[in-house]
């Protein structure tokens, strides 16, 4: 199953009276998704060029069984989502923070806004972590994806 992008609620954009867009806190993730590539990077305070690792919710990934309280969630508080959950540096993209991401050809299909919601312990600097999703106990089919995804070079547009 590729990973797909989920539509979410709670729309609001706002422009100060000046030429470029800005986003504001209360931007929606829905709407931010609705807008088009060059229009997000417009709103843009940043353009980092990262490298992208996957992560899904296995023991080898975040060291945390499914009995674990703390299990599917993310360092942020918020439960990881596919299409949405991304692991960064809090030094480099704050927590809360929304980035559009623009993948390698092979992996445009995932090419979005995401929510820095989480932190990892190797993801230092100009890295992020995607999340792929959780597998069914006993399959290894989004494990699998998560590895084969390896590191893929990207831009981050930082929105807010």
């Amino acid at each position: 199953a590729d990973i797909k992008k989920p539509a979410y609620d709670t729309p609001t954009l706002a422009s100060r009276g000046s030429s470029k867009p800005e986003v504001k806190n209360s931007t929606s993730f829905s709407e931010l998704n609705k807008m088009n590539a060059s229009e997000l990077i417009k709103l843009s305070k940043r353009k980092f060029h990262m490298t992208a690792t996957a992560y899904d919710l296995s023991y080898k990934s975040c060291r945390k069984t499914r009995e674990h309280p703390a299990y599917g969630i993310t360092a942020s508080g918020a439960r990881a989502t596919v299409g949405r959950t991304i692991a960064v540096d809090p030094k480099v993209v704050p927590l809360g923070s929304k980035v559009y991401i623009i993948f390698p050809e092979s992996y445009s299909h995932m090419n979005g806004v995401y929510v820095a919601e989480d932190t990892g312990s190797l993801i230092k600097g100009n890295k992020i972590d995607i999340f792929f999703g959780e597998d069914n106990p006993g399959e290894m089919v989004v494990n699998k994806k998560a590895l084969e995804f390896g590191i893929q070079l990207v831009e981050v547009y930082l929105l807010e």
